[in-house]
């Protein structure tokens, strides 16, 4: 699995020793993270301690490259979810 190359704005800091988000594939168009556990995928109102997947994200594709990451109205560009507990594949 490759991890992330180096962030194209700050990653929010006091999260160095927690384990990061990895692309198990990638492709134009499609990409499928393994998201560790404690990680939520896309919320919304920020009501939990979790680490967000999709500000995560954020951080490493800009609205120019990756508008769908940005959005919202269409999940944050999720297929699925994974409950916080729970680490796996998410598209």
């Amino acid at each position: 699995m490759d991890r992330f190359p180096m962030p194209l704005q700050q990653e929010p800091e006091g999260n160095e020793d927690v384990e990061k988000p990895a692309v198990v594939f990638s492709n134009r168009g499609m990409m499928v993270i393994q998201k560790p556990p404690g990680w939520e995928v896309d919320s919304m109102t920020n009501d939990t301690d979790a680490l967000c997947l999709s500000k995560f994200l954020q951080h490493y594709f800009t609205k120019q490259t990756s508008l769908l990451i940005h959005d919202s109205s269409y999940g944050f560009g999720f297929i699925h979810r994974l409950d916080v507990a729970s680490s796996g594949l998410v598209r």
